[in-house]
């Protein structure tokens, strides 16, 4: 699909440049398993594939989704958890030129109709239950009110997956049995699909008697292959375009500011198909030839037990995800043993909190930042110092600009706080289908626009970048503006504290600070033992939050990498006589 604001004057200087290639992230797939087809290439809890077993999965989930008749530049979304199968599916849709959207796997029933109704989706692929959640019974009622969609793919997990067909209502009818007849040895199984719903179930080689799809049909690597969703927290989720070339660039700076090699184990413990999961994981590993490992679902003991046992040496996910598994009860140093680098997005870490991890894994913290509706921004790197790694988020991408600017859009000179913006090769083509989005969002299309973050930042003399927080929540009391993140970090830096959000509560001084904590188990935080040590910390009086509200876990966003800032602003909003403290239970 032709991409909404790449022009062909910003496709051929990137092509020029050598930041962009005609190369896939298939034929990276491809590549390797044709080179090395014995060498292991992904794990979940439930499968090892080597390279030959992950790209004829690829190729066999292409080929079953043409022969169902799904159209190039056709949509499907696909609600995946961290299986084999998250990865492959994308690959093979990118390989079929179908357009993938993958899912937030907390998405229910009012974000994944708007996604499916917006997109006119043709297929919802997801497992029939999840976390306790029928998700099954969800699509149906999804199918029913979406006339676009045409297909509802059930996952029953390691590697099998089954297309219902739909008719007006979401009412199930036969498959148009495009496997009909196809008899095969699959997964150790013999079956015959006729006169049943079409299926998949794991394969080395593509299913005999379906063709592979045609070559024509697979994306070019900057034709727009795909889509992202916004998490949602401040409402329903944006749509993006996102391409194969700024994906596989953003891969390529990753690998080499982490210096992953073919004998790193990469694992994704957060998701893998946004956040540090599409850098490390999805885009860096399959580039230097790194084995991948999954985390279904995030939990801090599961995360340390499977570094340990698969000998991680580089692990991708959130602040969040860091902090849980360096505070946890079940926090042992030595499972760690072989951990390098952790690499992080997310919400900005606290310096007190990155110096304590490094300090009990013996491993080096990279964080990396940018947008899930604007692509990839700055990376770290593990040979920068740690005062570079651990109070800002690094340097531009290779093939990216960044810029501080004032509330007028004048360029700020190092060391000044403004707002961030970001353009370059590592940015996504734009809003889906939405060019006056695209053009509000970039200022211009093509080479000219810059995304305005509406994040808050400083840029040192070196060009390493710090992030602030966001424009939208800085508050203002006393006529002087307070950074949430600076009181955030404070509190951060108490040894019982595993997490903290500041949020602005309106009353007759602006909007007052009110601190939520999340404490160690066990561990009792006043009102007054807060303010004291915020003040042993210098935290200046204005800056001081007017409440205290303490419970036993957050409210996340829908992607799981960032705290769910909107569902704590509600909860600000509740009057009450400050100063206070008040014990919420999740």
């Amino acid at each position: 699909m032709k991409p909404v604001r790449y022009t062909p004057a910003m496709i051929r200087k990137y092509l020029d440049l050598g930041f962009w290639t005609t190369e896939t992230m298939v034929d990276v797939w491809e590549k390797n398993a044709g080179r090395f087809p014995g060498e292991e290439a992904i794990i979940d809890q439930t499968r090892r594939l080597s390279r030959a077993q992950a790209a004829g999965e690829i190729e066999t989930l292409a080929s079953w989704m043409v022969s169902l008749d799904i159209g190039r530049d056709e949509v499907v979304i696909g609600q995946l958890p961290n299986f084999i199968e998250t990865v492959t599916f994308r690959l093979a849709m990118e390989k079929a030129g179908i357009i993938y959207l993958p899912g937030i796997m907390a998405w229910r029933e009012k974000e994944m109709e708007y996604v499916a109704r917006t997109l006119k989706a043709v297929a919802i692929a997801g497992p029939r239950n999840y976390d306790g959640f029928d998700l099954e019974a969800m699509y149906w009622r999804i199918a029913a009110a979406v006339p676009s969609l045409r297909y509802l793919m059930l996952s029953g997990g390691g590697g099998s997956m089954e297309a219902v067909a739909l008719t007006g209502g979401g009412r199930q009818v036969p498959v148009a049995t495009p496997l009909a007849g196809v008899e095969t040895q699959i997964g150790g199984r013999s079956w015959n699909d006729r006169g049943k719903p079409c299926r998949y179930e794991a394969a080395a080689t593509p299913l005999a008697g379906v063709e592979s799809p045609a070559e024509d049909r697979m994306f070019r690597s900057v034709e727009t292959s795909g889509a992202s969703a916004t998490s949602g927290t401040t409402g329903m989720p944006k749509l993006v375009e996102s391409a194969a070339a700024p994906t596989l660039l953003f891969g390529k700076v990753v690998a080499e500011r982490l210096e992953i090699t073919s004998e790193d184990v990469v694992a994704g413990i957060g998701p893998v198909n946004w956040g540090p999961g599409i850098g490390a994981v999805y885009a860096a590993a399959p580039q230097r030839r790194a084995r991948i490992v999954l985390l279904e679902k995030f939990d801090p003991e599961m995360a340390l037990d499977l570094i340990e046992r698969e000998g991680v040496t580089v692990a991708a996910g959130s602040t969040a995800q860091l902090v849980a598994m360096v505070r946890s009860p079940a926090f042992d140093r030595r499972k760690l043993a072989r951990l390098r680098a952790f690499y992080w997005a997310g919400a900005p870490l606290p310096y007190a909190i990155a110096r304590e991890a490094e300090e009990k894994t013996d491993c080096v913290l990279v964080g990396a930042y940018g947008a899930m509706d604007a692509g990839y921004f700055a990376c770290s790197s593990v040979s920068d110092s740690s005062m570079v790694r651990n109070l800002t988020v690094g340097k531009p991408l290779d093939g990216n600009d960044a810029l501080i600017v004032d509330g007028d859009g004048r360029r700020l000179k190092p060391g000044k706080t403004g707002e961030i913006w970001f353009r370059g090769a590592n940015c996504f083509p734009g809003f889906f289908r939405d060019e006056a989005a695209t053009r509000q969002a970039w200022g211009r299309m093509g080479l000219a626009g810059w995304y305005r973050t509406g994040d808050v930042g400083q840029m040192d003399k070196e060009g390493n970048l710090r992030v602030l927080g966001r424009l939208k929540d800085v508050l203002y009391t006393a006529g002087q503006p307070v950074y949430p993140a600076e009181i955030e970090n404070a509190l951060l830096s108490h040894p019982d504290i595993v997490s903290a959000a500041v949020i602005g509560a309106a009353g007759e001084a602006g909007h007052a600070p009110v601190a939520f904590v999340v404490p160690k188990p066990g561990f009792r935080f006043s009102f007054e033992d807060m303010v004291y040590y915020l003040k042993l910390q210098g935290l200046a009086d204005h800056k001081m939050p007017g409440r205290l509200v303490v419970r036993e876990s957050f409210p996340m966003s829908g992607d799981g990498l960032k705290i769910s800032r909107k569902d704590l602003e509600q909860e600000a909003s509740q009057p009450t006589d400050p100063p206070t403290t008040r014990n919420i239970k999740s």
